[in-house]
């Protein structure tokens, strides 16, 4: 199993010279270290509960719940070919025009860095444009999304509460000519949940 990682075939190359010494980038030495970077992205889903982000909160009927997925992007995710989040929420709406993305200091502007389409009738899937020069820079960066959702009259009430899973899908193989191999996915899935009692 890779564990997520993306598999990439890009070309590394060296020079064993006549005298043994091996040469990297320019550098000659007897004893050379080929730096090859892991790239996995990685996700975290996280519900507000009055005071802190926390894997579960509780609410009732109507209210409005803050929520937060927490993304790792992968340094070559310039590379990539399909980067997508999808939210689908039980006994809630996500409200797709209260989503937020961005870094320590950038925000991303929907339409012109990412896409947001309906999944099922409460989700939502965000298409990140792999070509934008924002999204490019958010390589080995922390993303965050931040968007409410309301809290149905058909929500669980008690038990195993009510679950909203989020799963982001990237490309996971990159081929010698740094393209992406198509179709070759990886998924990494999350879930926060919230209790309502009435």
């Amino acid at each position: 199993a890779n564990k997520g990682y993306i598999l990439d075939a890009e070309y590394h190359t060296f020079t064993v010279q006549k005298d043994g010494k091996i040469q990297v980038d320019g550098n000659v030495s007897a004893n050379a270290t080929i730096q090859v970077a892991n790239h996995r992205p990685d996700m975290k889903k996280e519900v507000y509960n009055g005071t802190e982000w926390k894997q579960d909160a509780q609410y009732g009927v109507g209210d409005t719940v803050p929520y937060k997925i927490t993304i790792e992007v992968p340094k070559n995710i310039e590379k990539l070919s399909t980067f997508t989040v999808t939210d689908t929420p039980t006994g809630l709406k996500d409200n797709v025009g209260s989503i937020k993305i961005k870094d320590n200091t950038t925000a991303l502007m929907s339409g012109t860095d990412y896409t947001v389409a309906a999944e099922g009738t409460d989700g939502f899937k965000i298409a990140f444009k792999l070509d934008s020069a924002t999204v490019k820079a958010y390589a080995g960066h922390t993303v965050t999304i931040t968007y409410n959702a309301v809290v149905k009259d058909t929500a669980a009430v008690g038990g195993n509460g009510n679950s909203n899973n989020a799963k982001l899908e990237y490309t996971n193989k990159i081929n010698t000519h740094d393209s992406p191999t198509t179709p070759s996915t990886n998924t990494i899935e999350d879930s926060a949940v919230m209790y309502s009692f009435g």
